[in-house]
């Protein structure tokens, strides 16, 4: 039911026309991958990535990749109201 959700999440995300509301809205899909009640994202991470990844190390590089999504991107549109266009460039 989850994949369903996700899935059905993705093909919504192709229609939404702003790129910073797209963004949060693919986040929030991430979020929800794992449980369908909401868990902070740093739960979620660890209970995703195994199922992504294949060496410790693509864990860790993709641990850290997601944090920088999470802690910097998402941080910057959703509490200082940044647009991604405008934080790009550091990314």
């Amino acid at each position: 039911m989850l994949s369903k959700l996700a899935i059905r999440r993705l093909s919504e995300a192709m229609y939404t026309p702003h790129i910073d509301s797209k963004f949060i809205y693919l986040m929030t899909t991430i979020e929800t991958l794992t449980s369908r009640e909401f868990l902070n994202f740093k739960k979620v991470k660890p209970k995703l990535l195994p199922l992504i990844v294949n060496t410790k190390k693509e864990y860790h590089t993709m641990s850290e990749e997601l944090r920088g999504y999470s802690e910097g991107i998402r941080t910057e549109i959703v509490h200082n109201g940044k647009s991604l266009r405008d934080i790009k460039k550091y990314y």
